[in-house]
């Protein structure tokens, strides 16, 4: 700090001893089994002053910080929304086996499309979901209000909650949704992994709202790959975009904790071979 010491004018100064020597700046006399009261006061001063200048400085780095969320949580969302729009319109997308999930819907089914994180992306690319209002679980932070404002332009009915937190919460909510809007969608690995591992999660929300589980596999012929956990996946712009939607699954009501550990690993099983399968479809193509 530049300048006088601001407190300079306040500060109690020591009075030397008779020996011409200065007590201890915050001790005093100690040989005398005392304390030196004017050290004391001194203490007090520069306390109160540094707490006085601490709390002014973590008032403006508060500011500072929610004027940051307040541009981002605002202006960001509609610009990576438009971005997005933009970008999926040079997709070329290819949809297969479509027909199981819309009969289901039509005959008044509930349906929950599920998916690996590593390629969440599809839900952006398939025009369709965006006409059923799928109901998303996404978390409470604050990167989820983002999230959840796009995910709300895209048309989906964002319901906030995840698995680490307010997540009894969140399933009796996306319960209660998809009563109404009658499908959702569900990433059956994230938010953290492991990696391609399909959660009990899945299984509990399909049994509890009466839903048929629809596996998504789609895959992209030219992507980029981030070196994350589970190694996301985003389509090159102008890229094609192939998706099968897989055989529709049913959990029974009355399913006990043997039987909801072999749909489990049942699922899990048929998604990483409808994934290997999907990537393959290139290698026909491109002969």
């Amino acid at each position: 700090m530049s300048g006088p010491w601001p407190l300079e004018s306040s500060i109690p100064q020591l009075s030397p001893r008779a020996d011409g020597s200065r007590p201890c700046l915050f001790y005093g006399k100690m040989n005398e089994g005392m304390i030196n009261s004017q050290a004391i006061d001194l203490s007090i001063s520069i306390f109160r002053y540094a707490k006085r200048d601490t709390i002014r400085e973590m008032s403006h780095m508060g500011l500072k910080k929610d004027l940051k969320y307040f541009f981002v949580r605002n202006l960001f969302p509609s610009v990576i929304f438009h971005l997005l729009r933009l970008y999926v319109w040079t997709l070329r997308v290819r949809v297969e086996n479509a027909e199981e999930f819309e009969r289901h819907l039509e005959a008044g089914g509930r349906l929950i499309f599920c998916a690996w994180h590593q390629r969440l992306f599809v839900s952006f690319c398939y025009s369709r979901f965006h006409r059923l209002a799928l109901c998303l679980m996404i978390s409470q932070s604050r990167d989820g209000d983002v999230i959840a404002d796009i995910a709300q332009r895209f048309g989906g009915v964002p319901v906030r909650g995840s698995s680490s937190r307010g997540g009894e919460r969140a399933l009796r909510q996306m319960i209660s949704a998809m009563s109404e809007k009658r499908a959702g969608a569900h990433i059956v690995d994230g938010p953290r992994g492991p990696a391609r591992v399909v959660k009990p999660g899945l299984i509990l929300l399909a049994q509890k709202a009466e839903a048929a589980i629809c596996p998504v596999y789609v895959s992209f012929e030219r992507s980029w790959i981030f070196n994350s956990w589970d190694r996301f996946i985003v389509p090159k712009p102008f890229s094609r975009v192939y998706i099968r939607m897989g055989t529709l699954e049913f959990v029974p009501w009355e399913a006990d904790a043997n039987e909801f550990e072999r749909i489990r690993r049942e699922i899990e099983q048929r998604m990483i071979e409808g994934y290997e399968e999907a990537d393959r479809y290139w290698e026909s193509r491109n002969r």
